[in-house]
């Protein structure tokens, strides 16, 4: 999937969030917010590879990596989210930690 392509689908799912009164975000907080997940979706591996090179090749590293960057990918919404959508959050947020996932 393109950045383009990327940042459209962002931009779709938090328009729809709204939508539903699931999150309250400006136009212009949403254009910062799907930016930055493009951002740490596109060069989180990357990341991963200058943290850790050692561990690049080993594809359990490689899963958890992008465990984590599901996590921050996500967290870049949390502060906009409400109601069973926050609660969502707070969730998987819960259980990344329990795993690790920082």
């Amino acid at each position: 999937m393109s950045s383009d392509t990327w940042g459209r689908s962002t931009r779709e799912m938090c328009d729809l969030l709204v939508a539903e009164g699931e999150m309250e975000i400006t136009p212009e907080q949403i254009e910062v917010v799907t930016t930055n997940m493009v951002v740490i979706s596109t060069y989180w591996l990357s990341y991963q590879f200058v943290m850790n090179p050692r561990k690049y090749n080993d594809p359990a590293e490689i899963g958890a990596g992008l465990h984590q960057s599901s996590h921050h990918i996500l967290s870049q919404m949390a502060p906009y989210l409400k109601g069973s959508s926050r609660e969502m959050y707070d969730r998987m947020a819960r259980e990344s930690s329990a795993k690790g996932a920082h």
